[in-house]
């Protein structure tokens, strides 16, 4: 299992989670952020705000590049400026309890 981590900019985040829905990640949460980079490092990301909405959502390996190159088609992702996105293994989940989240996640309707 992954961790799938996109950031963008405050309230561009509908935008993503636009296409998180078009190819069924699964349910994704959306927090805000804070970023406290130096400006240099801004810079070289092409971050204008360090107000940010963060997506966070789990997935299959195997849909990792999927989800990418889905972002690249629909939002023109890897252009400068649009946000930052990346996945980070998940050693200690289970599909079994993966499913077993899902589950309650559509009975209580959240």
């Amino acid at each position: 299992m992954k961790l799938v981590v996109i950031i963008s900019n405050k309230g561009k985040s509908q935008e993503f989670i636009k296409v998180c829905h078009m190819i069924n990640l699964l349910p994704q949460v959306t927090i805000m952020g804070r970023g406290t980079a130096p400006t240099e490092v801004l810079e070289a990301l092409s971050l204008s705000e360090t107000d940010k909405d963060v997506i966070i959502a789990l997935a299959p390996p195997e849909d990792v590049k999927v989800i990418f190159d889905t972002l690249e088609e629909q939002l023109n992702f890897t252009k400068k400026g649009l946000g930052v996105a990346f996945s980070v293994n998940l050693n200690g989940i289970s599909s079994k309890s993966l499913t077993h989240l899902n589950e309650l996640i559509q009975k209580e309707d959240l």
